[in-house]
């Protein structure tokens, strides 16, 4: 919403203090006031509502970045493993390349592997928990 757009609309809410404190805790976490977080949940198109789907991501521009970040590391590291093996590949075909040398590398290059595996999944699981989720950014 455009911040010079007036709000003409009043509403007002009775809660108990645990709610109140609740909702203050809520939007603090997330760096809103409580006015923005109510307007924010005001937004949430209805049938999300009624269909149950109370899974609610509120992620701002930040943490996107932070994520798109952390996913560019992921393939980096990939690519970065992929061009080693085609490059010991290349010269084993061309005989620059001394079998000896398999036998220190190849269980380094595995043990990196297994790990970028690792880093994948958990990315994967985490993703995956996400995908019935109604994402809200601000």
């Amino acid at each position: 919403m455009d911040k010079k757009q007036n709000r003409t609309s009043d509403f007002h809410i009775r809660m108990t203090a645990e709610e109140k404190a609740n909702l203050e805790a809520m939007a603090e976490s997330v760096g809103m006031t409580r006015s923005e977080l109510i307007r924010l949940l005001a937004k949430l198109p209805a049938p999300t509502i009624e269909e149950g789907n109370i899974h609610l991501v509120a992620i701002d521009r930040g943490s996107i970045a932070r994520i798109h970040r952390e996913m560019r590391k992921f393939g980096t590291n990939l690519n970065q493993a992929t061009h080693a093996l085609n490059s010991i590949n290349y010269y084993l075909g061309n005989g620059s390349l001394k079998y000896d040398y398999l036998d220190f590398a190849v269980p380094e290059i595995k043990q990196q592997l297994e790990h970028v595996g690792k880093q994948q999944e958990t990315l994967q699981k985490s993703i995956s928990a996400l995908e019935s989720a109604v994402f809200v950014s601000w």
